[in-house]
């Protein structure tokens, strides 16, 4: 892996990075790798990190996904309770083979319900392989991020995935763990709310105005108990977002609107025939908030099958750079480190130094281990596996760009940090942030 990965990192020029599509969700990075879970409940722990969805995916995002891929509804992707229920918000017209979908009015930004684990891990799929269009086959719909043609007991994220259903564990980190503010102390864990809006007490009860905004929003607010009564329901979702209740990493509706589907195996609903199931997190707009509490939560075990209207999903995805650590000032401020480019063989990347001194020599440390050790008057993250040098621009700035080599397992993780010579510097040397790349 060593000897493919030096040469490859002499190169100077790579191709542009391709875009992210509009459809693609809005995510949010959840740092702190290797954080310790929570004592009261045994989950949270997450040895690297990843990105989460910051909302849950909305019926606009899913009527996307269905008129790309289920003209031809092979898989049963859409689910008549989308229409009949008035909880739901989608409607599908026309026939087999050219079956249209569109959003209800006042639905666009609702979380989708009615989704099975299946429908979820098939969405994963369909974002991994770019949301290209076509009949439900391997190249959109059945392979990716998940093997769709193994039994459901047996499907597993397959190694490279870009997107995924969250783990329990990973949910659960999103939505409780919080390492930023010192009151984050439930039952005495250190880092965790009893809630995911960055409490310890129980919400309050969103409202809801006749097109299912919510009208009161504000600290500690969810969609739950029944308090959203819009559209004929009593208890109904809600936009996304809508509370203002924002978790500790910046995702919203932990707490309430849908039930969330998780990656992890449930217990297996006895028969005949034994049901495979996944776990389910989050309450959602009917039931009690107890039942969103870190400790004693719904979590219970969902047949891969089922579908409800208050049953949606978000999603995840590896980081591939996290940034992490604080540099060493000079001349012009404290140089950065951030890189840019999925960390996938072939695929451009760049790591990029700001905030250099204009003209002076910079080395850049690259490591596949961790060192923290006292280096010049500063920290000297990583291990030094690979050093290189580099001339700084008169802008300050290093754009260091490469194409992924091959040969790295699922998972491998690479650290990144520069110094530069500056006079101005402790020991005449500045240096940046750690960086943290990590290969799906």
């Amino acid at each position: 892996m060593l000897n493919a990965f030096i040469p490859a990192l002499c190169l100077l020029v790579a191709p542009p990075v391709q875009g992210v599509s509009d459809a693609t969700p809005q995510m949010v990075t959840i740092g702190a790798p290797g954080n310790a879970a929570d004592t009261s409940s045994g989950l949270g722990a997450v040895a690297l990190p990843f990105r989460m969805s910051t909302f849950e995916i909305t019926n606009t995002e899913y009527v996307e996904f269905l008129n790309a891929v289920a003209q031809f509804d092979t898989n049963g992707l859409y689910s008549t309770l989308m229409t009949s229920s008035d909880r739901g918000g989608i409607t599908r017209t026309g026939s087999e083979g050219n079956f249209v979908y569109a959003v209800k009015p006042d639905f666009d930004d609702k979380p989708v319900g009615s989704t099975s684990w299946y429908d979820a891990a098939r969405f994963c799929n369909w974002l991994h392989n770019g949301q290209p269009s076509g009949e439900q086959t391997a190249a959109t719909t059945e392979t990716g991020a998940y093997d769709m043609s193994l039994a459901g007991g047996s499907i597993a994220r397959l190694p490279g995935a870009l997107y995924y259903i969250p783990t329990h564990d990973e949910w659960y980190k999103a939505a409780y763990y919080d390492p930023f503010d010192p009151g984050a102390d439930a039952l005495g864990t250190t880092d965790y709310w009893l809630y995911p809006a960055c409490s310890d007490l129980i919400p309050i009860k969103a409202t809801a105005d006749a097109a299912g905004d919510v009208t009161n929003p504000g600290v500690n607010v969810a969609n739950s108990d029944k308090g959203a009564d819009w559209n004929g329901e009593n208890g109904n979702v809600t936009t996304v977002g809508g509370t203002t209740s924002a978790g500790p990493w910046g995702t919203f509706d932990m707490g309430g609107n849908v039930n969330e589907i998780t990656e992890t195996p449930g217990t297996p609903i006895t028969g005949p025939p034994v049901l495979p199931t996944r776990r389910l997190r989050g309450g959602d707009f009917s039931n009690a908030e107890v039942l969103m509490s870190s400790p004693a939560p719904f979590s219970g075990s969902l047949n891969m099958l089922a579908e409800g209207a208050n049953v949606g999903f978000r999603i995840a995805a590896l980081e591939p750079w996290y940034e992490f650590g604080v540099g060493l000032p000079g001349t012009t401020g404290t140089p950065t480190l951030s890189g840019t480019g999925l960390t996938v063989a072939d695929e451009p990347v760049t790591v990029k130094l700001m905030n250099g001194l204009p003209g002076s020599v910079a080395v850049i440390f690259i490591g596949f281990s961790q060192i923290n050790v006292p280096f010049n008057g500063g920290t000297l993250i990583p291990a030094a596996d690979i050093i290189l040098t580099r001339k700084v621009k008169p802008t300050g700035n290093i754009n260091f760009s490469f194409t992924w080599p091959d040969g790295f397992p699922p998972q491998s993780v690479v650290f990144w940090q520069f110094w530069v010579f500056d006079p101005a510097g402790p020991m005449g040397l500045s240096a940046t942030n750690g960086l943290q790349s990590t290969t799906p």
